[in-house]
């Protein structure tokens, strides 16, 4: 659900006459959306799902948009591990989003433009959290590239997510910071990722 989308600029014009989508901005408020992971229902036969940049070169029409700005926005994500019963729960509020340079211009394209987004918000409504994508639309192989942080939080708030899906539980510890950034691809991912934390206590539990 959403409270509010506004559209700036758009070309009625290059919509109904082409079927061209150019506008300057969308600004999406207080979106609320609640999604559902089941990972017991994926095998090796299953596709991986198209890449944002695979899903934009192949539309079968003209899109230039500026900037899409999310503001205020909440995401809860429940997952389910291959081998669980139950979802693992963990939510993502405050979420302001700024994604620049939607587009399948050709044009554009060859020239090099990459997808941009910046994102803020917090963890469980608890850790402060930054993050920054960079999508080359251009890609052959539909690379991109995504670095971030994510402040303070009492690890116990990540039992919700941990117990259902690692089998783990953290019966104390605090998350001081971390830190990641990451190149991916089609086919592989590297990067680096930094945790943080102190007093830290884990028990494993049967699945």
């Amino acid at each position: 659900s959403l409270k509010k989308i506004k559209v700036y600029n758009i070309s009625y014009d290059s919509l109904i006459e082409s079927k061209k989508i150019i506008a300057d901005k969308i600004t999406i408020d207080n979106l609320s959306l609640d999604a559902f992971l089941d990972l017991r229902l994926r095998d090796e036969k299953t596709p991986a799902p198209d890449a944002p940049q695979k899903i934009l070169r192949n539309l079968p029409y003209y899109v230039k948009i500026d900037t899409i700005d999310i503001k205020k926005s909440y995401v809860m994500h429940h997952v389910i591990n291959d081998i669980g019963n139950e979802p693992g729960d963990i939510d993502f509020t405050d979420l302001n989003i700024k994604i620049r340079n939607i587009t399948n211009d050709s044009a554009l394209i060859h020239k090099g433009i990459k997808i941009i987004a910046d994102v803020t918000g917090y963890l469980v409504g608890k850790a402060k959290m930054k993050a920054h994508l960079e999508i080359p639309v251009i890609s052959p192989n539909n690379s991109y590239t995504y670095s971030g942080s994510l402040g303070r939080l009492d690890g116990h708030e990540l039992n919700k997510y941990l117990i259902k899906n690692e089998f783990i539980r953290i019966d104390n510890g605090i998350l001081d910071s971390a830190n990641f950034t990451i190149t991916a691809n089609d086919s592989n991912s590297k990067g680096i990722l930094n945790f943080y934390y102190h007093d830290l206590k884990i028990s494993l539990l049967n699945n």
